[in-house]
């Protein structure tokens, strides 16, 4: 039995990591410590060292999104990562691509923010209907009412989940900034 016990040990200890396409894998010669592995064999100890189990681990990769459609960031973060099944987009102010300038007003600053928001979605060929989730900042909620009928033309049933607060600032006094969490349907 004491060298039944060692022999396992001394299996586990002799595990093998490596990577394919962005994946770890390890293969080991005993799974029946850690239920997470599955076993390829029986776990009798004088077969041990004839079953290999391969534990997956995904790593998390992450790609940045560019749009020139979109304003550039002016800091250090991209203005959408892909990770997986789902598209991150940073917080977009009512900028101008062109110009850099806020558009002037609740609507206008509403419409562009979310012009913005559909030109990142477009760079990884997305639309509108990918979204999800979305968090819109606003400096004043009596505005809440002309936001809403804005955002209800850029999204179909069924909506994205939404939260929405009132902050005492945004960046360059803009009225509102809209951030989303989209599927990345390409990845399903």
């Amino acid at each position: 039995m004491q060298n039944q016990r060692r022999d396992i040990f001394d299996l586990i200890r002799k595990t093998v990591e490596f990577r394919i396409d962005g994946v770890q894998i390890n293969i080991i010669k005993d799974t029946n410590l850690d239920p997470e592995w599955g076993t390829l064999g029986s776990s009798n100890p004088e077969h041990i060292k004839k079953n290999i189990a391969i534990k997956r681990r995904k790593t998390v990769m992450k790609e940045a999104i560019l749009s020139s459609n979109a304003p550039q960031p002016i800091g250090p973060y991209s203005q959408g990562v892909v990770s997986g099944e789902h598209i991150y987009i940073s917080g977009q102010l009512p900028l101008s691509a062109e110009t850099n300038r806020l558009a002037e007003g609740i609507e206008h600053q509403t419409r562009q923010s979310l012009e913005n928001i559909k030109s990142i979605l477009e760079e990884k060929e997305l639309g509108m209907d990918a979204v999800v989730k979305t968090t819109i900042f606003m400096t004043d909620l009596v505005d809440f009412q002309t936001v809403n009928s804005i955002y209800a033309e850029y999204f179909t049933e069924p909506f994205p989940a939404r939260s929405t607060v009132q902050v005492a600032k945004l960046p360059m006094d803009a009225l509102i900034e809209i951030e989303l969490v989209a599927e990345n349907k390409k990845n399903n």
